[in-house]
């Protein structure tokens, strides 16, 4: 009998600390929760950017590419879509970005087919 109220104790004490860090990671970064879904948007790469140059802890410089572009969802909703990329992107290039919780968590490069119907018109090329 003893063994078995010390297992169910653990349980609860494993179920307890897994809640917690449940409850933590949905308020604290909540991009990271698995079971909050994401939208993709979709946009066209324009030639506007900002570059920003930086240093890592080990004192090595690299530049990230700041973008700030509309975009659009599948649905036709507009949003302002703002991310970074590691190298300039191709102009004229159409992209999926996905976002959880307002925050771009990828974004990559996809073919004119790929846009859905309602977003196409306003992602038209000029």
């Amino acid at each position: 009998m003893k063994t078995s109220t010390k297992f169910i104790s653990v349980l609860a004490v494993i179920f307890i600390v897994m809640l917690g860090g449940a409850a933590a990671i949905s308020k604290y970064a909540p991009q990271h929760n698995p079971f909050m879904k994401g939208t993709d948007y979709f946009t066209v790469v324009a030639d506007s950017y900002k570059e920003q140059k930086d240093t890592t802890s080990d004192g090595k410089e690299y530049t990230s590419y700041l973008y700030k572009l509309p975009g659009i969802d599948k649905d036709g909703n507009k949003k302002e879509l703002e991310f970074t990329a590691h190298k300039v992107l191709r102009k004229d290039a159409y992209l999926a970005v996905s976002i959880k919780a307002n925050i771009v968590t990828h974004w990559e490069e996809v073919q004119a087919s790929d846009i859905p119907t309602a977003a196409k018109p306003a992602l038209a090329k000029k």
